[in-house]
């Protein structure tokens, strides 16, 4: 569970730092932020190879 919080928090901020730096460079990054959004809401695969949280 821990990892998934990790996960969460460097995510939020990798977007919020590439909000502020595209407020500043008047929205040509748009693209990226939702790129790299839709990378972190896809979940990880266990060793199983099924959907869900990371294994220890």
């Amino acid at each position: 569970m821990k990892k998934v919080l990790w996960r969460v928090l460097f995510s939020s901020s990798i977007m919020l730092s590439l909000a502020i730096g595209d407020y500043f460079l008047d929205g040509w990054m748009k693209f990226i932020p939702m790129s790299l959004l839709f990378g972190f809401l896809v979940p990880f695969k266990n060793e199983k190879g099924e959907l869900g949280e990371v294994n220890e």
